[in-house]
């Protein structure tokens, strides 16, 4: 189940209140926050907080395109740049 299946799962979930929704959507933020602080170091430290999800977003963007040339190698938690896996 990825990310987004799981958000889902979570937010169709049987409601016992009709604050359900709210309570659900303020714990996945603090996770999401949690999240940042433990794994992008751009943030660490940071109030990210008082970042707006696209200020958050432009943290990620060139991350994103940087890593993704980076592949799983057949040790675990050992990635190389795709080229010269072969």
């Amino acid at each position: 189940m990825n990310t987004v299946e799981k958000l889902v799962e979570v937010m169709v979930a049987p409601h016992q209140t009709m604050a359900d929704n709210y309570i659900r959507m303020t714990e996945i933020i603090d996770y999401v926050e949690s999240y940042f602080l433990f794994n992008v170091d751009d943030v660490v430290g940071k109030d990210i907080g008082g970042l707006s999800l696209n200020q958050l977003k432009k943290v990620l963007e060139p991350k994103i395109e940087f890593y993704k040339q980076f592949v799983a190698t057949d040790r675990v938690g050992v990635f190389a740049k795709a080229e010269t896996i072969e």
